[in-house]
């Protein structure tokens, strides 16, 4: 049996993307059965992923290649979950899920605290990836999500298999997009870039560190919204099937 996640930060999803999401099932499911987990399945890359499992199943009945839905304890009362209804609020089509699992109880107040949401969000794919035997993660460095350095923290330290989904077209589009910055917003993207924390350059700059914090956060936006304005142009874009 192996495991594998699908993991990105990106609110888009290349259409590139869906030919090498079968590929690596293809190649997991030639060593035997396969589960996919997820934790909800909202970003583009989770959908792809989805999409492609189903063409599957749809093509080999007997392929066996589950959907695994794990659940937060923290936001559903898992001894009266209502399967349909979990699928509904998870982001799943009805009858896509073959199994939920209940993620445990964290220590910490954040583990425990439902109002720690993006503390909660980040433990729970954290336990997600070490369930895993494999994580394909979709993401590009110079967009600065922090995922991407974590998910290489994990994957080394639990020895697990780490396929990254990039493009080196889209990767140089970046780059190219990232050289239309200006001003202070090309100081601070070129400054995180090469790798200095804000703590670093708040000292640097004697700017207040939440002031600063938020003008690169804009940047980065700024950034992100050309690259994802190029890639529509182009055609690039994934469209989810499962759209109302």
């Amino acid at each position: 049996m192996k495991r594998v996640c699908f993991v990105t930060e990106l609110l888009f999803a290349e259409t590139r993307n869906l030919k090498h999401i079968r590929e690596l099932l293809e190649q997991l499911m030639a060593e035997g059965p396969v589960e996919c987990w997820f934790y909800k399945c909202c970003r583009p890359f989770a959908v792809q992923a989805l999409e492609t499992i189903m063409e599957i199943r749809k093509e080999r009945p007997d392929a066996e290649l589950a959907v695994v839905d794990v659940v937060d304890p923290l936001e559903t009362e898992t001894e009266n979950m209502d399967w349909s209804e979990q699928e509904e609020c998870d982001f799943f089509p009805a009858g896509t899920v073959d199994r939920f699992i209940t993620a445990p109880v964290f220590a910490g107040k954040a583990g425990k605290n439902g109002q720690f949401v993006s503390t909660r969000w980040r433990k729970v794919n954290k336990w997600v990836w070490e369930q895993c035997d494999c994580i394909a993660a979709y993401y590009y460095d110079d967009l600065l999500h922090d995922i991407a350095p974590r998910i290489k923290r994990t994957a080394e330290k639990k020895q697990i298999k780490l396929v990254h989904f990039y493009s080196k077209e889209t990767e140089a589009l970046i780059k190219k997009k990232a050289k239309c910055l200006e001003g202070e917003d090309s100081i601070l993207y070129n400054r995180r870039l090469k790798g200095d924390t804000f703590k670093e350059m708040a000292e640097n700059m004697h700017a207040p560190l939440p002031s600063l914090m938020s003008h690169t956060h804009k940047a980065i936006g700024k950034l992100y919204n050309l690259t994802v304005a190029e890639l529509r142009r182009q055609g690039k874009l994934y469209s989810s099937p499962f759209s109302p």
